[in-house]
C-alpha cells in the first residue's frame, strides 16, 4: 500500500529510526561534548593564569653551545647571537681568536690595501671551523692558496679572506650578517656557505640554558612561533596563525612536543625556508648590484645539492657544489679535519677562477674585474 504522497511505508519507517537514533546520539554526545568544551577552557585558563606557556617556548629553543667564549649576544634581533669582537678561546684542543671586527683570524686591516682583493665568508660552523685552529679553516686555506698562486705567478697582487662563518648559522642568518659588511668593508666577493636548515638558534651555555632570553618571548608573535614551534602542515595556516596567536594551551602543547618531534626528524619548517631564501635572494641582489659576486657553496656532506636549494632563480654560475664522489669518509663529515678543509679550499679556489670571478687579481692575470651575474628580481 502507497501513502498519498507515494513514499513507501519501508522508507518512511527507515528514516525515522534514524532520526531517532539521531536524536539519542545527541542527547548522549551534548553533555560529553560540554564537559570537552568545559576542559578546554578551564585547561586555556590554567595554562594563562600560570604563564607555563613562556617557560616551555623557552626550553623548545633550539640553542647554539659550542665555543660560546667567543660568541655574544647580538644587537641585531635577526641575528640573535654573533662572534664576539677581540674574543679568544684556547682552553680546549684548538684555538679561537676574534678580531676587532667580529671575524675569526687571520685578520686583515679595515681599509683595503690597494691590489687587494677582499673575500668576506659566511656561512655555519663548516666555514667557521670547528674543532680547528685559526688558520686551519676554510677561509684561512683559501687565502693561503689564492696567495701562493699570486707569488708563484711573480702577480703584484693579494687575496684576503675573512672568515664570519658563526656556529650553528642557517643560511638566512649567513646572509643577514654578510648583506650588513657590503658597505662596512667593500669586498670584491662574498661567499656563503650552505648547510643548516630550520629555524634560527639563539646562544645557549653548555648546560643548554638560554645565555639571554630573547625578547621575543616577552610577546611572542605568530611568525616567531611558526619559526620556532612544530606546528603541524595539515592544518591551515590561517587557522594556525589563530590558534598560535589567542590560545596558551595550543602554544604551550607545541612547545611541549618540541623536542619529540625534532628527535624524530621529519619537521619542515615552511616559514623558516621563507626566511633563509628571502635573506640570500636581498643579499644576491644588493651585492650584485654594487658590482660584488655573492657566491653561495654546499658542502660535500650534504651529498649534491642544486642551486634552487638557496633560492629558485639562483644563477647557476652563483653556486659552488664543493660535493666530489668517491673521496675518504672524513670528506663528508660537517666537522671535517684541516686536511679536508685545505681540499675544500682548492676544489673552492679552482671553481672561482673557472668562473673568472676572481677578476684581474687572480693569478693567472685571466679578466679584467670580477665578473657580475646580477640575479632576477623576485
Amino acid at each position: 500500500m502507497l501513502r498519498v504522497d507515494g513514499e513507501p511505508p519501508q522508507n518512511r519507517g527507515w528514516a525515522a529510526s534514524l532520526a531517532a537514533a539521531a536524536g539519542r546520539w545527541i542527547d548522549r554526545l551534548g553533555p560529553v561534548l560540554a564537559a570537552a568544551g568545559a576542559t578546554v577552557l578551564l585547561l586555556e585558563a590554567v595554562v594563562r593564569l600560570s604563564g607555563i606557556d613562556r617557560p616551555l617556548i623557552a626550553r623548545a629553543l633550539y640553542l647554539q653551545v659550542t665555543d660560546v667564549p667567543v660568541h655574544r649576544i647580538s644587537a641585531d634581533p635577526f641575528l640573535h647571537y654573533e662572534l664576539a669582537p677581540n674574543a679568544r678561546s684556547d682552553g680546549g684542543q684548538h684555538t679561537v681568536t676574534i678580531d676587532a671586527f667580529g671575524a675569526r683570524h687571520p685578520t686583515h686591516p679595515k681599509d683595503k690595501p690597494h691590489g687587494v682583493v677582499r673575500i668576506l665568508c659566511f656561512g655555519g660552523s663548516t666555514m667557521y671551523g670547528a674543532g680547528v685552529d685559526d688558520g686551519q679553516t676554510i677561509p684561512a686555506a683559501l687565502e693561503a692558496r689564492l696567495n701562493a698562486a699570486a707569488r708563484d705567478a711573480a702577480a703584484p697582487r693579494g687575496f684576503e679572506a675573512w672568515n664570519f662563518g658563526t656556529s650553528a648559522y642557517t643560511l638566512g642568518q649567513a646572509a643577514h650578517l654578510a648583506r650588513t659588511k657590503l658597505d662596512e668593508l667593500d669586498p670584491d666577493l662574498i661567499l656563503v656557505q650552505h648547510h643548516n636548515v630550520g629555524r634560527r638558534p639563539y646562544l645557549g651555555t653548555r648546560e643548554w640554558r638560554l645565555v639571554a632570553e630573547p625578547p621575543e618571548l616577552a610577546h611572542p608573535d605568530v611568525d616567531f612561533l611558526l619559526e620556532q614551534l612544530p606546528a603541524p602542515r595539515w592544518i591551515a595556516i590561517d587557522l594556525q596563525r589563530d590558534a598560535l596567536s589567542h590560545s596558551a594551551a595550543y602554544r604551550a602543547l607545541l612547545a611541549a612536543i618540541t623536542p619529540l618531534v625534532e628527535t624524530r626528524g621529519d619537521w619542515h619548517c615552511d616559514r623558516c625556508d621563507a626566511i633563509s631564501a628571502g635573506e640570500a635572494r636581498a643579499l644576491s641582489r644588493e651585492g650584485e648590484g654594487r658590482g660584488v659576486p655573492v657566491v653561495f657553496i654546499a658542502i660535500p656532506a650534504d651529498h649534491g645539492v642544486t642551486p634552487d636549494a638557496i633560492f629558485p632563480e639562483l644563477p647557476a654560475d652563483r653556486f659552488v657544489d664543493l660535493h666530489r664522489p668517491g673521496r675518504k669518509p672524513n670528506f663528508y663529515e660537517v666537522h671535517p679535519p684541516p686536511a679536508m678543509l685545505d681540499e675544500y679550499a682548492r676544489i673552492l679556489a679552482d671553481a672561482l677562477r673557472e668562473r673568472g670571478l676572481l677578476g684581474a687579481r687572480d693569478a693567472t692575470g685571466r679578466g679584467s674585474a670580477p665578473t657580475s651575474s646580477r640575479a632576477p628580481r623576485r
